[in-house]
Order: structure tokens, then C-alpha cells, then sequence
């Protein structure tokens, strides 16, 4: 499509068109001859037909878009649709410079809270690939399949390192350090930002950042729906979540690092010296006859539920899929002299957006008695960035 060039002082924004993805190019005018360019995500969808060819074509453009420089990255939250283009069109990224890299604090290896819960997050996607290995049918699994496919390629190689967001992302920061750069992480509330210096390119004057998410609170991050008494989206979701410490618990293995012997022993529906272990109940007459444990078409196999607990893992997945996009980079990018708002949420979801509420920003003039919120922002939106693909509760 040829270089992007902003006209007229004004900012402009390229949003490719190459499946169920998000890859936002912006071209800022800068004081000089040079624009500054900015680039929210690079992804598509596991099982989009030829992704790899198409995320190569789409990188191929930024190349020329932008002369071969990208002065700001902004890597919003860890999904493949947001992702998966950083490996699927490696050697084009690898052409390109990236200068500056902006993710949120969940990223952050010096932030406590942000290891902690990305220790529980991997626990949690470990569970759920266990659960996948050790279902006795395949369909039973399907439907947890589909969601760890946002976190890249099928659970064998997901297990394996390979093609996962979470190999995406430390691409993403070897390129920029290749440039001499290093990641800044966004927490909420920051702002103005002035967009970072770029050696060769002049300052951007006409355009200004208010960070909005994701929220520093763990239950706002999991507050994935609605409630049933305040319909905050457009449409009302009563569905709740169940504890899922117990999948935890059944699903990991003792000899996995994961393994938490506490939540184990707190798992058992009685005292443990009560349970029978299921090798002791193949070789009894008594399951034998009721239940047809050990034995192919027996009448009584009916009565088995070894696959039930993957209800709960089917309720993990969806949460934690969720949680994800609770992670989102949320950003207002406030044009000047008018003030008009390009707001950018990739995949926030309900507890992100209602965080917004409870911070607010000095005012241009200075005057601290003069703040910006949210909802000033929210109100003077002309460009705004589909929450997650349209979800109910996405916006």
C-alpha cells in the first residue's frame, strides 16, 4: 500500500484487514520531515488459513509504511491474535528497527505483583494441558483446546516452548534491544506521556497518552462479566465462576514444580486415609460389578465420571482466557489542539474498563485543581477500537 504519510497535521491510522486479528499502524506528524510511527499488536487467530503467509505480507507493509522503522511498539497483552505475526514473520520483523517497546505492568519481571500472578497464570495453563493429556476422549477436551489455542500453537508444542505468546514476546524484546532499547511497562493513572524520542526523528507535539489499564488490583483483572445488578456491558451475563483450586490440585502431578502439596490434601472431599486409589479399585469385585472399572463395554460404565472434572477445566480455561484480556494495554491518545480521542482497548473486558473510573489526570494548563478522567476522555472518542472483537463484555 505504499508509505504512510499523516496530511495535514493530522494523524493517520492503518488497520489491516488480514483475519481475526489486531495490527494498528499510526503515522504521527513530527517536527521535521520524518513521521513517527507506532504499532499496536501483530496477530491473527490460530487456524486462520495461511496465517503465516498473510502475517508476512502484513510485515512486508510495515516495512514499506514506515521505511523500515517502527519507533513504537505497543505489545498489548498476551494473546496469539495479538502476537502470533512476531514468529509467524520473523525474518521481516528482523529487517524492521523497533525502537521503544510499551507493555503493561503484568510484564514487568521487577513488579512482585506481576509475578505472582503470572506464576498462578502458568500454573493455571499447565493444569489445563494435563487435563488435555490425560482426558479419555478428545472431544471432552475440545472446547479447553480452543481457548489454550489463544495462547498459541497446540498443547504439545505449547509445552514444548514453542510458537507460544509467551516466546512471542521475548522476540519482541530482542528486537528492541537489538535497536539499543528496553521495554517500559504502563501502569494505570500514567499520563500525559509524551510519545519517547527517536534519534533522526523530531518530537511529536500534536498528540499526548493517558494510560487506562490494565488495573493494579487482582480482583478487578478477574472480573471478567457483568453483574447481574449493574448491567455494565450491553448485554447481561449471569454465568459465575467455581472455585477451580481443586482442578488445580487433581490436574498437576507431584513430581511438577507447579505441584502444591497444601491444596492437595485441602482437595480431598474427605480425609484422605478414606480414599481408595483407583489401581486398588480395579482389582475390586465391588467397582468391577458397579461401575465396569477396568473393563471395556461393561453395562455399569455408564456410572463412571472420569471425565466430569473436566467441567471445572472448562470454566478455568474460559477464566483464564478472560483474565488475559483483563491484562490489555488500554490507551486514550489525545489529538492537539482539539482534543479529539483515539482510544485503543485490544481485548479489556469488564473489570479493565471499570477500573477507569477511579483515577484521573492533570490537565494540560496545569491548574491542579483542573483533572481529566476517564469519562472526559470517553466523551471526546472519534476513533475507537473494538473492545475484543465485539464481545458483550468487552464493551
Amino acid at each position: 500500500m505504499g508509505k504512510l504519510i499523516p496530511k495535514d497535521g493530522k494523524v493517520a491510522v492503518r488497520m489491516y484487514r488480514h483475519g481475526l486479528g489486531d495490527c494498528f499502524l499510526l503515522a504521527f506528524p513530527a517536527e521535521g520531515k520524518k513521521p513517527f510511527y507506532m504499532l499496536i499488536d501483530c496477530g491473527v487467530i490460530l487456524g486462520t488459513e495461511d496465517a503465516p503467509g498473510k502475517m508476512r505480507k502484513v510485515a512486508r507493509d510495515l516495512h514499506s509504511a514506515t521505511g523500515g522503522d517502527i519507533h513504537l511498539l505497543v505489545a498489548t497483552h498476551e494473546h496469539w491474535d495479538h502476537l502470533s505475526g512476531f514468529i509467524q514473520a520473523r525474518e521481516a520483523f528482523e529487517k524492521l528497527t523497533i525502537h521503544h517497546l510499551w507493555m503493561a505492568w503484568t510484564e514487568d519481571p521487577k513488579d512482585e505483583l506481576a509475578n505472582r500472578l503470572r506464576k498462578r497464570h502458568q500454573k493455571e495453563k499447565e493444569a489445563l494441558r494435563l487435563a488435555i493429556a490425560r482426558a479419555s476422549a478428545t472431544h471432552s477436551v475440545q472446547h479447553i483446546s480452543e481457548v489454550l489455542n489463544f495462547f498459541g500453537e497446540p498443547a504439545a508444542l505449547a509445552a514444548a516452548g514453542e510458537n507460544t505468546t509467551a516466546s512471542a514476546l521475548d522476540l519482541i524484546r530482542g528486537f528492541v534491544a537489538k535497536g539499543g532499547g528496553k521495554p517500559a511497562y504502563l501502569r494505570p493513572g500514567e499520563g500525559p506521556l509524551d510519545f519517547p524520542q527517536v534519534g533522526g526523528v523530531g518530537r511529536v507535539q500534536g498528540a499526548r497518552i493517558f494510560v487506562l489499564g490494565p488495573p493494579r488490583c487482582e480482583k478487578t483483572l478477574r472480573k471478567i462479566n457483568p453483574s447481574a445488578k449493574h448491567q455494565e456491558t450491553y448485554h447481561e451475563n449471569k454465568a459465575a465462576m467455581r472455585a477451580t483450586d481443586t482442578f488445580l490440585a487433581a490436574a498437576i502431578p507431584e513430581d511438577s514444580p507447579l505441584f502444591d502439596p497444601d491444596l492437595k490434601e485441602r482437595s480431598y472431599p474427605f480425609d484422605k486415609r478414606l480414599c481408595v486409589p483407583l489401581k486398588q479399585a480395579k482389582r475390586t469385585s465391588f467397582f468391577k460389578a458397579r461401575y465396569g472399572i477396568g473393563l471395556d463395554n461393561h453395562p455399569e460404565a455408564w456410572r463412571k465420571i472420569d471425565d466430569d472434572w473436566l467441567g471445572t477445566a472448562g470454566e478455568l480455561a474460559l477464566a483464564l482466557d478472560s483474565y488475559t484480556n483483563n491484562t490489555s494495554v488500554a490507551l486514550a491518545i489525545e489529538l492537539l489542539p482539539g482534543r479529539e480521542v483515539l482510544l485503543f482497548v485490544a481485548d479489556a473486558q469488564v473489570g479493565n474498563w471499570l477500573s477507569w473510573e477511579k483515577q484521573d489526570y492533570p490537565a494540560a494548563e496545569g491548574d491542579p485543581a483542573k483533572r481529566i478522567t476517564a469519562a472526559d476522555l470517553l466523551g471526546r472518542t472519534t476513533l475507537y477500537k473494538v473492545g475484543h472483537h465485539g464481545s458483550h463484555n468487552a464493551t
